[in-house]
């Protein structure tokens, strides 16, 4: 009941009557007046019709009493709301009994809320929604119309074959105006439904009050329903209707239990359902100590075709479904590691929550990148390399190691750059390097190969014909492609380069014209491109001033090597003294041109050998000695 004054100040009561019976015409309490609608939506113009007749006319109020009375017999609502209509009679005849009353409902227009429900064999049905309207009149595409109540179906409706059809809903009033619109949506027809994908069951948060993520793909209009089993893939119960395209289940324990999905498609028409397989959630747990980083698991994996390690979203390693265990041992100590276990069904997989772990050691470091170089510079060796490929590990130092000859490797730098200088070189002997690099874990790295750099040296020389020796370069990953020997200045600036055609020495035949000192060294060019060099260590070469005497000689005047004199280079002061077999002097002479005839101050010297020594200055300035043995022959 609602009780409220008028003008004239008496208390008049007013039923409301909420039954919503299909008239024409609604009357009001006393039936004095009767309305076209009772109810509407905003817009509705009511008309009243006046039952009998009075003196005066009556005059009505329409909206509550607002304003004042008018002998309009039609109003127009346009605010949603409840409004009573009240009628003042002031017929004598009537005395104190001049009111009547109406209560009118006016709502604000709604789409009609409903489901389109796809069935096999290009059925459907409609399923209201809500009781916001008394009931909905539902049109097939024009071809057939159903007034059911609300949250209620449709009979099927067979559309005969594929296509899109519209499909209107349109709220209906009891006593009311039609005018609360109507709600299109189409729909594709199917031939047949088939079973849903479950895509992917991943635990989202594993906790005691976790979560699950199932992702699914749905054809719009099916229905679908989910069943769940907790750590049972056989035995699952209905948990209700899905339908969009994911699913988050929480909260429910992922620390400690696995859950199994499956999904159906139902077909409300004719009862048939169509299931996906069961997906199975993953329980993971991580941990590191010495031997690696550990992951253990547990799942229901009947269904499963194979299990997946992923390491930092990419896959490490596959085993098989049977396996609840695994040990990543390629790890570097105090790096962050992040372990995902996925189990791959037929269609859809399983994915754990990904766990970050933070490596308590290393199993292996990776050697550094490529092969250490070496090459002379002055009298110091330069060994330089590169970093290692993973550019992530917690690094300490380079350890460089050092060996000559056969001895033992020995610890000979540790430092955090990537050149090393060795000043303490013995030119006897090519030296070896090689390295390693250590994190912050005390894991040392496996060796690298092995680098010598190339050690030149004098095998021979022969006044002005010097041959050089010099060891093979170690080592370039792609290898050498050969040798040249320079010749530079004081200033380090390249003279001139002699090819090395093959092998390791070469001899030069350097003018004895030219005694000044040569300075040479070995370049090795690897066969990258661009080529990468080497440099020996440099060495100088004395060429010496050399006279050249004949080892024999027969002085019998017939015009051909009757004198034992010298060839060479020019010379300046010059002695030449012989000496017999007893080691008394014989012979001596200044004349650098003429030399021994084979006398001495008794006439011939016999047939014999003999010892000769020479003294000169070089033009140069410089002193030299030499001393020999000839042969003097004499025919008879």
């Amino acid at each position: 009941m609602k009780l409220f004054k008028i003008g004239f100040g008496l208390a008049i009561v007013l039923i409301i009557s909420m039954t919503h019976t299909v008239q024409s015409q609604s009357s009001s309490k006393k039936g004095r007046f009767q309305v076209d609608y009772r109810r509407g939506c905003t817009g509705t113009t009511i008309t009243i019709t006046q039952i009998g007749t009075f003196s005066p006319a009556p005059v009505y109020w329409y909206e509550n009493l607002v304003g004042s009375f008018t002998s309009t017999l039609s109003h127009t609502y346009n605010t949603a709301g409840s409004f009573y209509i009240v009628q003042l009679v002031n017929d004598a005849s009537l005395g104190t009994d001049n009111y009547d009353s109406l209560l009118v409902e006016i709502l604000e227009p709604q789409n009609a809320e409903f489901t389109i429900h796809k069935c096999a064999n290009h059925k459907v049905r409609v399923e209201t929604a809500n009781d916001y309207y008394d009931r909905y009149e539902v049109d097939f595409d024009g071809l057939r119309t159903d007034i059911v109540n609300p949250n209620s179906f449709t009979n099927e409706f067979d559309f005969g074959s594929s296509g899109v059809y519209n499909i209107t809903v349109t709220g209906i009033l009891t006593s009311g105006n039609s005018n609360c619109g109507s709600q299109v949506e189409t729909v594709s027809t199917v031939t047949s439904l088939t079973p849903p994908l479950l895509s992917t069951v991943e635990v989202i948060d594993q906790n005691t009050s976790g979560s699950i993520l199932l992702t699914h793909t749905l054809d719009a209009g099916v229905d679908y329903n989910l069943y769940y089993g907790n750590g049972d893939s056989k035995n699952l119960t209905l948990q209700g209707s899905i339908s969009s395209n994911q699913t988050n289940i929480s909260p429910i324990n992922t620390a400690t239990d696995y859950h199994c999905y499956q999904l159906e498609s139902f077909d409300v028409c004719n009862g048939d359902s169509y299931k996906s397989e069961v997906i199975c959630s993953i329980i993971l747990d991580t941990s590191s100590d010495e031997k690696g980083n550990r992951m253990n698991w547990s799942t229901d994996n009947s269904n499963a075709k194979t299990t997946e390690i992923i390491r930092d979203n990419s896959i490490l390693i596959n085993l098989p479904t049977t396996s609840s265990s695994h040990t990543d041992s390629l790890i570097v100590c105090n790096k962050d590691y992040s372990y995902q276990v996925q189990q791959l069904y037929q269609q859809g997989k399983s994915l754990s929550m990904s766990s970050t772990i933070t490596a308590s050691n290393t199993q292996s470091l990776p050697i550094i990148n490529g092969n250490p170089s070496s090459t002379f510079s002055g009298d110091s060796v330069i060994v330089t390399w590169d970093k290692p490929n993973d550019g992530e590990i917690p690094f300490d130092q380079y350890v460089v190691q050092r060996k000559v000859g056969n001895r033992d490797w020995s610890d000979w730098m540790n430092t955090t750059e990537l050149v090393a200088v060795d000043k303490d070189i013995r030119l006897n002997q090519a030296p070896s390097y090689r390295v390693s690099y250590s994190d912050d874990c005390e894991n040392e790295s496996t060796p690298s190969i092995a680098t010598t750099p190339v050690v030149l040296a004098e095998s021979n020389n022969r006044g002005k014909i010097i041959t050089y020796e010099w060891n093979r370069y170690e080592e370039w990953q792609n290898g050498i492609q050969g040798y040249t020997l320079e010749q530079l200045d004081e200033s380090g600036n390249i003279l001139e380069e002699f090819e090395v055609l093959s092998g390791r020495s070469k001899s030069i035949d350097f003018s004895n014209q030219d005694p000044t000192d040569k300075y040479l060294r070995i370049k090795a060019t690897s066969l990258d491109s661009p080529p990468v060099y080497s440099y020996s260590n440099v060495i100088t070469t004395k060429i010496e001033t050399v006279l050249y005497f004949p080892t024999a000689f027969t002085p019998d005047e017939d015009g051909v090597n009757d004198t034992f004199v010298h060839q060479g280079p020019a010379i300046a002061d010059y002695k030449l003294d012989i000496y017999n077999r007893w080691g008394n002097q014989i012979y001596s002479t200044t004349d650098k041109n003429y030399g021994w005839d084979g006398t001495d101050r008794t006439g011939d010297s016999p047939q014999g050998t003999y010892l000769y020594k020479v003294y000169f200055t070089d033009l140069e300035g410089r002193s030299h000695y030499q001393n020999g043995v000839l042969t003097l022959f004499r025919y008879l």
